[in-house]
């Protein structure tokens, strides 16, 4: 006998998934970060930069898919990285 349709159960599965997918694309953009610095101690310019836009580029799309997050706890947890982010960002511009 088929089981009915829950759209409760897919509807928090998908905010799960939206949740892990901010963290793990935050730690990708320090990542991002990281290596930038990495890059700019050793005198490579070009890939510190290229770096650099990975880093600018992952925070847009998290920034974009943030509002969607309805767990205000998560929600607060992510933009907190993405402050953080942010901050390293603009230490390596200045």
């Amino acid at each position: 006998m088929d089981q009915p349709f829950n759209v409760q159960y897919v509807r928090s599965e998908t905010e799960l998934r939206r949740y892990e997918l901010l963290v793990v694309d935050s730690d990708l953009c320090a990542t991002f970060i990281d290596s930038a610095w990495m890059q700019l101690t050793l005198g490579n310019r070009e890939h510190a930069q290229k770096a650099l836009a990975y880093a600018e580029r992952a925070l847009e799309v998290m920034e974009g898919f943030l509002p969607r997050v309805m767990n205000g706890q998560q929600q607060s947890e992510i933009r907190s990285r993405l402050g953080e982010l942010r901050k390293s960002l603009d230490a390596i511009h200045d």
